[in-house]
């Protein structure tokens, strides 16, 4: 309420560019990579179906190399969203998520994009391993 307020509307869909571009990037990553990865396990076991370990293996390392591509996003998005709660003074006025992701990477380095991508890779991990 208090957003729409101050901010109109359109405040609502702050940070919808990068959880389209998180989107975009981790799911084409964590299929493709799941992928590549099932079919080079069924080529290794000479056309046989492959394990269910070997299933849960290439699903947990499609899902960590997924999120550490997919995570500039995350972090943009959560700029993005909480630049929009914070208030005016506070505000770092992100213009879309490119400039969320050029402004963070000149103003705290690159490594600021990966804070917390542990507990994400774990995440992603385990939300992997049943595709």
């Amino acid at each position: 309420k208090n957003m729409v307020a101050t901010d109109g509307v359109t405040s609502l869909y702050r940070g919808v560019d990068a959880a389209i571009g998180r989107q975009m990037v981790y799911g084409t990553a964590r299929i493709g990579l799941h992928t590549k990865f099932s079919n080079m396990l069924v080529e290794k076991n000479n056309g046989q179906p492959i394990s269910f370990a070997q299933k849960a293996a290439s699903g947990m390392l499609s899902g960590a190399i997924a999120v550490s591509i997919g995570s500039p996003f995350d972090i943009a998005l959560v700029r993005l969203q909480a630049d929009g709660m914070a208030k005016p003074e506070d505000r770092r006025n992100y213009k879309n998520v490119f400039d969320a992701l050029i402004r963070t990477t000149k103003e705290e380095g690159f490594s600021a994009l990966y804070h917390g991508v542990a507990p994400n890779i774990l995440r992603g991990m385990s939300m992997n391993v049943g595709t």
